[in-house]
């Protein structure tokens, strides 16, 4: 995922044996992997380490993509800011540095100089007063002004919060899981966003290809995204419980997901006449809690 959302692609050869059953996976570099494509027929060629390998052999994962041959960087959409960003750094780090010259004018009083003289008279004032004890040296012909500079745009040139959002924009990512606060947000809402908005998408470019060049039969891959749920125990207790009286989970396998051993009568599908067996789960869940 590291390479394909830096670089737009990600490979890996799928190693089979002579049964045809996959053995392993090899990560294919992508300095080191060449795509070719047909003109007339559309196929993909892969070329890695001088050997040639079908379409068929190559697991290719793509986040974005405009013709579903090549794949495109998301950080693509940031070049902009990227290129703002350096003029950023650079405004503050001028500021810093040459603050105490920065944009002035120097003034040689009753004289008319050429082009090469003001450029010679320059230089030699910038070389005789680039220390760092902030005297200027000036004498009685030559007068120094220094231009104000507006602090504004220091402050704006510092501000790091916009390329944060940017990124996460670019990204499909909530802004909280990058660490800026989201206050109209609870955890349970931001794991929800980041699983609907985000991962979701992630996730069905990876199996897509999964199941398009390892899957067999009525066989597909999905991802088990219960665990980002995990960290808030509540929130954890509550959907298992909502999942039993719905009978969508019997209270064992419930119980397996907490890792809590089976009770009798728990491989059925509870009904709300069956409290009993609904108070046992959620009792047993929160004594493990509250342990």
């Amino acid at each position: 995922m590291c390479s394909c959302l830096l670089n737009g692609n990600s490979y890996a050869h799928i190693i089979r044996n002579n049964s045809g059953q996959v053995t392993k996976l090899v990560i294919m570099p992508n300095d080191e992997t060449t795509v070719t494509q047909d003109d007339t027929t559309g196929k993909l060629t892969y070329y890695f380490h001088g050997e040639k390998l079908n379409s068929s052999d190559v697991l290719h994962f793509k986040v974005f993509t405009q013709d579903g041959f090549k794949g495109i960087s998301p950080i693509y959409a940031l070049r902009d800011q990227i290129d703002i960003q350096h003029s950023k750094d650079d405004t503050v780090t001028k500021y810093f540095k040459h603050g105490y010259i920065g944009k002035s004018i120097l003034t040689v009083l009753g004289s008319d100089l050429g082009a090469e003289a003001k450029q010679a008279i320059r230089d030699k004032f910038l070389k005789a007063n680039d220390n760092d004890s902030g005297v200027i040296i000036l004498d009685e012909n030559t007068k120094y002004q220094n231009l104000p500079v507006d602090k504004s745009v220091v402050e704006v040139a510092n501000e790091i919060d916009w390329t944060t959002r940017q990124v996460a924009s670019a990204l499909g990512l909530p802004v909280e899981i990058l660490g800026v606060e989201n206050e109209h947000s609870s955890n349970e809402q931001s794991m929800l966003s980041y699983l609907q908005s985000t991962l979701t998408y992630y996730f069905r470019c990876i199996t897509s290809e999964l199941d398009a060049k390892l899957a067999t039969g009525n066989y597909h891959f999905n991802f088990d995204t219960s665990k980002l749920f995990t960290a808030d125990t509540t929130v954890m207790f509550n959907m298992y419980e909502s999942a039993i009286k719905n009978n969508l989970l019997t209270p064992n396998e419930a119980r397996n997901k907490l890792g809590l051993p089976p009770v009798e009568g728990g491989d059925q599908l509870q009904s709300f006449s069956q409290t009993s067996q609904n108070d046992n789960f959620v009792n047993n869940s929160q004594n493990m809690n509250e342990n």
